[in-house]
């Protein structure tokens, strides 16, 4: 509470309307009335313990609705995603990551659309992907999909591999796994042609 007071102080000393020049337009001088008095509402919320509850419960109630509403999106994303449909997916999938919605496998499976679109994958790298979350099919295909794009293919059909035996029924694990070989093997033939 002591840095969200010491914060609070910072914003009112920075809009406090009293510290603006006298002849300051009347327009500067409104809206500087206007974010001192929101500063000061929050302060009086945050420093009441009942207020404070209540606007946490009102937060964390709307957190769970915009979940509620998202998620159709979030299973039509993964829906296009199976289907080989990257580009639509992703740009479903970048929507749910720019709001922070907490699906499970959503950054795997972002990643996984993104590197498939040759698409930067803004801000989230494997590392951040939670550790309860890295041992999911979603994950290991994102993996396999990352090490093929870079060259490591026995990183690839390793991942390609424990994605396919951690979920049996996720058919695109197999997919790039039979590609991979079939493109290794055509490599291979082609260098002993020549």
């Amino acid at each position: 509470m002591h840095e969200i007071n010491k914060a609070i102080r910072h914003m009112k000393e920075a809009f406090d309307p009293s510290q603006l020049p006298v002849d300051c337009p009347a327009t500067l001088l409104e809206k500087c009335r206007s974010v001192f008095n929101q500063i000061e509402r929050i302060k009086d919320t945050l420093s009441n313990d009942r207020e404070r509850k209540k606007y946490m419960d009102s937060l964390q109630g709307n957190r769970r609705r915009e979940k509620l509403e998202a998620e159709p999106q979030f299973l039509t994303a993964v829906r296009d995603l199976l289907n080989g449909n990257h580009h639509e997916a992703v740009t479903k999938l970048q929507s749910l990551v720019d709001r922070r919605m907490d699906f499970r496998d959503l950054q795997s499976y972002y990643l996984w659309a993104s590197i498939k679109c040759n698409r930067n994958h803004g801000n989230i790298r494997f590392d951040e992907v939670p550790p309860e979350e890295r041992n999911s099919p979603a994950y290991m295909m994102a993996k396999g999909i990352y090490y093929r794009a870079v060259g490591r293919f026995a990183k690839a059909i390793e991942c390609f591999r424990s994605a396919h035996k951690l979920n049996p029924h996720l058919k695109m694990a197999n997919r790039e796994f039979q590609s991979l070989l079939k493109e290794l093997d055509q490599n291979r033939a082609g260098r002993f042609r020549r």
